[in-house]
């Protein structure tokens, strides 16, 4: 065995916490025509990310993804077909 090498025990992760928080679904929809300081319940003033149904809410599907290269203006972009899918690539 070589001299000089311990083994030293790695600290254990903290746990992590989290907490869950229940609200009540906007089942009137988007309100934009009332008083928000008396606006009434069931009603939403923001949707992001959300459309109203008649027993609540449902999720928007789909994703945008978006990534910044700089403050200058994009100067080219390419498209790279690979055998793990489509890459998308731009550069300034």
């Amino acid at each position: 065995m070589r001299a000089g090498f311990r083994r030293v025990p790695v600290a254990q992760p903290a746990q992590q916490r989290h907490s869950t928080l229940t609200f009540p679904a906007p089942i009137r929809g988007k309100i934009s025509n009332e008083n928000l300081a008396a606006s009434k319940p069931q009603g939403a003033t923001v949707l992001e990310n959300w459309f109203p149904t008649s027993t609540g809410i449902r999720l928007r599907g789909g994703l945008n993804k978006k990534a910044t290269i700089g403050a200058g203006p994009v100067a080219s972009m390419m498209t790279y077909d690979g055998s793990a899918g489509r890459f998308f690539f731009a550069a300034d």
